[in-house]
């Protein structure tokens, strides 16, 4: 074991642990948390609770322009610190109603506030 400026360092077996040495106790670090990544059921949970929202913006198309309404959307979110969501794309060619009107209600969704930032897609499906 070697100290050096309040710290010590001990190998044993080829793990090499950096151990406190202030106030005469050693105390292994903290392991580094991983980034969590956000599950399809979550985003399935938050894409029910806010169902009535998504419908709304569907059905404004559908009296609008049924013929050109698609059935199926996909999104990608990326999310910022504590589950706030930074940006909404609606992927491919959506007329634009339809897309504001989902950007502008997907932006105020809030996930799990302990997921790291990150992209999340997912594909909206529609009933007509």
């Amino acid at each position: 074991m070697m100290a050096v400026a309040g710290i010590a360092r001990l190998v044993c077996s080829g793990l090499m642990l950096w151990l406190s040495t202030s106030a005469g106790q050693g105390v292994a670090p903290e392991p580094p948390l991983l980034p969590r990544v956000v599950t399809a059921q979550e985003v399935r949970a938050l894409a029910r609770a806010h169902a009535g929202e998504l419908h709304y913006c569907h059905r404004q198309q559908l009296r609008r322009r049924p013929v050109a309404t698609p059935d199926k959307v996909d999104v990608v979110v990326q999310l910022g610190d504590s589950g706030h969501v930074r940006r909404v794309e609606v992927v491919g060619e959506n007329p634009q109603a339809l897309t504001v009107c989902i950007r502008m209600f997907v932006k105020q969704w809030r996930f799990p506030g302990d997921a790291a930032p990150q992209p999340v897609r997912f594909p909206l499906l529609f009933a007509r």
